[in-house]
């Protein structure tokens, strides 16, 4: 019995050391839904192992864990309704489609209930696809947003294992109309309002983690509520095949930049300021060794026709090497001419892989009273 006693213990103390490790540094090596079942279960064992533990005359520690189970079940209880209120209590339509290539998918969830999903905010969604299924949810970042409640949240999925490979798998067999659950939105927002200048980072599909923030930074600048300079999109595409699809959400935050004003001094609504200087510009950068499809030639083709005919005045400049990071940053922030103008620091927003990360950090550090770093949720 005494062994029996010490083992659980002993259980209980393993499940909270497994419990602090961090799930962002196991799925490269496991699936997210894995980890998560994981997770879930050695919650489940810790409490076994403790009530078990605990021995049954000790009467006060007992009603200290039905406290415990009773909070837990109170939220548990909250957090469903919640979903299904948000759901309308049925199923959403989720529909699926192939992003230049399999190694990214697109897709679309067509709610019953408009939801409110500030920038860089990530649902959680569920599909029912198979016997497993039923611990198959993923978190992904929304890459559009709207002043107002959305019916149609738009998702671009890297496949990597799990529900994300089972998607592709539809895919390819031209399953393309699905339902699911989604929980949520979740996470924070960056308090991009706060700063005059604003510079976006992104590698690969992490422009879909920010996108959002440059969709509201036009927007506020239209509706006159921020004082901004252009906001600075820096893109470096890992893949022209896998990466053009997301142009329908920077066209999105493009169009809205030359769209008329909603306000004006003494002018009717919709007579564009004349005055009013554009409030985005673009910079992406790539190294693709394969031949480019027809609709990328063609648009890189017009951008540097553009280029060429506005002296390099343009919104979008496109250029074919690797992102000069550290040039970059020393370029629009301590060397920029309007550096010191403003008593603010400059907010650099950044989605990128671990090496940039890195780089970004020890730039912000170095610097400190021009620059703020911020990171998104979502991280290639």
């Amino acid at each position: 019995m005494g062994e029996t006693h010490n083992l659980l213990a002993a259980l209980a103390l393993l499940g909270v050391y497994l419990m602090l490790i961090p799930m962002k540094a196991l799925p490269a090596v496991f699936p997210y839904e894995f980890l998560l079942f994981a997770h879930h279960s050695m919650s489940a064992m810790i409490g076994y192992a403790i009530w078990c533990h605990i021995p049954a005359d000790n009467n006060r520690t007992r009603v200290f864990l039905y406290g415990i189970g009773g909070i837990f079940l109170s939220s548990f209880a909250f957090q469903t309704a919640v979903t299904l209120y948000r759901n309308h209590f049925w199923f959403q339509s989720v529909s699926l489609s192939k992003n230049g290539s399999f190694d990214y998918i697109q897709v679309q969830l067509k709610l019953r209930k408009p939801v409110k999903v500030e920038p860089g905010q990530y649902i959680n969604l569920w599909v029912p696809l198979g016997p497993i299924s039923s611990i198959q949810s993923h978190p992904f970042t929304v890459a559009n947003w709207s002043p107002e409640a959305q019916k149609e949240l738009k998702l671009f999925v890297e496949v990597n294992s799990g529900l994300t490979k089972t998607l592709r798998d539809r895919v390819e067999l031209e399953l393309t109309s699905n339902i699911g659950i989604f929980t949520g939105p979740y996470g924070r927002r960056i308090p991009v309002e706060n700063y005059e200048t604003v510079i976006l980072i992104a590698t690969g599909l992490g422009v879909v983690a920010l996108t959002p923030y440059l969709q509201w930074l036009v927007h506020a600048a239209r509706m006159r509520e921020v004082r901004i300079a252009p906001v600075h999109l820096v893109w470096q595409i890992s893949s022209w095949k896998q990466s053009h699809t997301v142009f329908d959400v920077i066209d999105f935050a493009l169009a809205l930049d030359e769209r008329e004003d909603d306000l004006g001094d003494g002018k009717e609504a919709g007579v564009l300021s004349k005055t009013r200087p554009h409030a985005v510009k673009i910079s992406m950068y790539y190294e693709e060794e394969e031949p480019l499809p027809p609709k990328v030639q063609l648009f890189i083709k017009d951008m540097k026709k553009k280029e060429e005919e506005m002296g390099g005045k343009t919104r979008v400049k496109v250029y074919e090497c690797q992102l000069p990071l550290m040039n970059v940053l020393l370029s629009e922030t301590v060397m920029s001419p309007t550096h010191g103008h403003s008593g603010k620091p400059t907010l650099i927003a950044a989605s990128v892989p671990r090496i940039a990360r890195n780089t970004l950090v020890e730039f912000a550090r170095e610097n400190s009273r021009a620059v703020d770093l911020v990171l998104a949720d979502y991280q290639p």
